[in-house]
């Protein structure tokens, strides 16, 4: 059984963040894995999503999304929590992602704001066994990277369902997670809409 953690999705899913939990379980399903979500939304069910992964990290799953200013003063109540499950699923190599103001929660120190950047861009990367390549829709003043990956920990500006914009990148979890990757008759047709939206939003259609 695979567990798939949604970290307050109610608070972190400004931009459809949330979705890429929905991407994962999809993709799992069609290879035949039994997979279950676990939607985290009190202190005790944040306790409880962190034992899971200490007991199982490599058949978990963890995800934090985009909140707004209301939404992350309103989780400040949880910010110890949430940084610990976090720093506990980077360092013992967990899957997962943790896009825009979450990324927050496991910075050193409080990052650094700057010009607000609002475009769709392709990230170009150098990581072994990671894809070379992501598109997204990026809209952040956090003077960071707009994607690297911390262990097995994705953290990215890229705004709204990585997975569903970057299939490579959710195939990759998969396999972190031991799932085999095989294509199916719906990955196929998933994956030919995202050709297409690469087209319109990427490189190629500039």
């Amino acid at each position: 059984m695979i567990t798939l953690i949604n970290l307050f999705p109610q608070h972190l899913n400004l931009n459809g963040d949330a979705a890429n939990v929905s991407v994962l379980q999809k993709r799992l399903e069609w290879a035949g894995v039994e997979v279950q979500v676990v939607n985290v939304t009190s202190a005790d069910e944040l306790l409880a999503a962190q034992k899971n992964i200490e007991a199982n990290p490599t058949r978990s799953f963890i995800c934090a999304g985009h909140g707004s200013r209301a939404a992350m003063r309103d989780l400040e109540k949880h910010a110890q929590g949430l940084r610990a499950i976090l720093s506990v699923a980077r360092d013992t190599g967990v899957a997962g992602i943790v896009v825009g103001s979450s990324s927050t929660w496991i910075a050193a120190t409080e990052p650094t704001r700057g010009a607000r950047i609002s475009e769709f861009t392709t990230v170009n990367l150098d990581l072994e066994d990671w894809p070379s390549k992501a598109l997204g829709y990026l809209n952040s003043d956090i003077a960071i990277a707009p994607l690297e990956v911390q262990n097995n920990l994705i953290v990215t500006l890229l705004n709204g369902p990585f997975f569903a914009k970057n299939p490579e990148w959710a195939n990759r979890i998969c396999a972190l997670l031991g799932a085999p990757v095989t294509e199916s008759a719906k990955s196929k047709r998933v994956d030919s809409y995202v050709e297409q939206i690469w087209n319109l939003e990427g490189d190629s259609g500039k």
